[in-house]
This record gives structure tokens, C-alpha cells and sequence, in this order.
């Protein structure tokens, strides 16, 4: 399952409809939905949730069942939380950064 997934959101990725793109639409008004940033960040969160499947992809692998199965599945909480994690800060750094660079005498 974890495999299929991380086909689906890197498959998104690369045909330039991340899978996060349709979430955040959910939040932001139609008239950023175009914009530059607004498409690199969402491409950025489906990239790391991507990763966060490889991952447990990887884990699932059978040189991998040595592991005991409460090291997966704390592993994957783990994942999970870490990409949740991000999903909710970067949003966030990335308008701040931006702030940041539109106030800055020299535009950086």
C-alpha cells in the first residue's frame, strides 16, 4: 500500500498536480491557486509526504522484517506525524519568508 502511494504523489508531482493541491485550495482563495509560490509549496509538502512513503515503503521491504513489527509501526507514527508536522509549519515559513523578502530594502 505504502508503494502504490508513494507512486500516486510522485506520479502527481511530475505531471504538475501535486496531490496536496487540491487540500490547500480548500484554504486559500482561487486567485493564488496559479501564483508561483502558491504551486512550489504545495509541490514541496506532496514531495515530503512522497518521501515519507518511500520510507515506509522501504521499511516494509522484506530485508527489513528482521525489524521487529513494533519498530514499523512506531516508525511509521513516526512518518506520519513528521510529514503532518510540516504540513502545517511550512505554509506558514514560506509566507513569512516572502513577507520577509517584499520588506527588505534590497528584495532578498
Amino acid at each position: 500500500m505504502d508503494g502504490g502511494l508513494t507512486v500516486f504523489v510522485l506520479a502527481g508531482v511530475a505531471l504538475g498536480t501535486p496531490f496536496a493541491l487540491e487540500w490547500a485550495r480548500e484554504s486559500v482563495p482561487a486567485q493564488y491557486w496559479t501564483h508561483p509560490l502558491f504551486l512550489s509549496t504545495t509541490t514541496t509538502i506532496s514531495l515530503v509526504w512522497g518521501a515519507g512513503f518511500l520510507l515506509l515503503t522501504v521499511l516494509s521491504l522484506p530485508i527489513n522484517l528482521p525489524l521487529k513489527p513494533w519498530h514499523r509501526r512506531v516508525a511509521a507514527i513516526a512518518v506520519m506525524l513528521a510529514a503532518a508536522a510540516f504540513t502545517a509549519w511550512y505554509p506558514g515559513h514560506v509566507q513569512q519568508a516572502a513577507a520577509q523578502a517584499r520588506a527588505s530594502p534590497t528584495g532578498r
